[in-house]
């Protein structure tokens, strides 16, 4: 177990403000035990993986991925200091305060950008693996994608990065299915699968309850219920997939029998504005089957993306 924290510190050489995120590796377990050495050097080693993917991202500067400034590794002590510059707020905070009430065109803005900054990710063979508004910070108005804590090596072989599933990805509140029933392998699509959940509780204005009792629930039954409604039931694309049968028996996995009638995608989510180009998008941004969920770069080529600039034209 590892102790982390960020600081807002200001630097001395210019007085500039930065932030400071510091990784610690704790010498006692959670039990009170000391741990080995062993065991210290493997966290250590964990730790630095963040930093071989901040490092590996910043050969080439990109708007949308946090600002690199600096890394300090304390070997001794075990400990990382890593440096980035000091953004304004977050996409949580910008949500909250408009309360989930954006119009089409400033959220398609947003999603761009995050878009961008998963494909410059992608490109380079990084599954991020924990995409959340709290992760888009925001400087100057641009989305800045940041924290690669829980970050993954891609397979390269594989234009969809498939790599072995693990416990550890992806924060609960957007898993894919493919996380949530431990299918053999994920990839690039768990991080557009939570692109498109945060795309929705955009628009989730005066129902953002509803969007964030789909969303906020450590509950996988409950998640899988949300699926299973917009999506319909799951039994061919789990056993295609390679799916263990024991997780759709299993009361605290996905258990058909007791959940209602699928509803479809469009009345399950009738919240969303009435727009063909943008329910396309989402719809296949939080599709079931990661063959068939759409990438980064057919995203960012979508038709919804110039229909808005279209309509925002015109507008003008």
């Amino acid at each position: 177990m590892s102790k982390g924290e960020v600081l807002l510190c200001r630097r001395k050489k210019d007085n500039e403000y930065v932030v400071l995120k510091v990784k610690k590796v704790l010498k006692f377990g959670i039990d009170g035990t000391v741990k080995s050495e062993g065991f210290i050097k493997a966290e250590h080693r964990l730790n630095l993986f963040e930093v071989h993917f901040l490092e590996k991202l910043a050969k080439y500067y990109h708007p949308h991925i946090v600002k690199l400034n600096a890394v300090w590794v304390v070997e001794k002590f075990y400990e990382v200091y890593i440096e980035f510059e000091q953004c304004e707020t977050n996409m949580g905070s910008v949500m909250k305060t408009k309360k989930y009430n954006f119009s089409i065109r400033e959220a398609a803005d947003f999603l761009r950008q995050t878009l961008l900054a998963l494909r410059y990710c992608h490109l380079n063979g990084i599954i991020h693996a924990d995409v959340k508004e709290e992760n888009l910070l925001i400087k100057d108005n641009k989305i800045k994608l940041c924290d690669f804590d829980m970050a993954r090596q891609a397979n390269s072989s594989d234009p969809r990065g498939l790599i072995p599933t693990q416990n550890n990805m992806n924060d609960f509140r957007y898993q894919p299915i493919e996380l949530l029933l431990q299918t053999p392998l994920c990839g690039y699509g768990i991080d557009m699968y939570a692109a498109g959940c945060m795309f929705i509780k955009m628009f989730a204005g005066e129902r953002q309850s509803t969007a964030e009792a789909l969303y906020e629930t450590f509950n996988k039954q409950e998640q899988l219920f949300v699926i299973h409604q917009h999506s319909g039931p799951i039994h061919e694309w789990y056993f295609r997939n390679g799916g263990n049968p024991d997780n759709l028996t299993s009361p605290v996995h996905y258990a058909p029998k007791y959940f209602k009638p699928a509803v479809g995608f469009q009345k399950f989510f009738d919240f969303l504005p009435n727009h063909p180009t943008l329910l396309n998008l989402v719809s296949r941004m939080i599709e079931c089957d990661l063959n068939k969920r759409i990438d980064a770069l057919s995203a960012l080529n979508h038709q919804f993306f110039y229909v808005v600039a279209s309509e925002e034209s015109c507008n003008n």
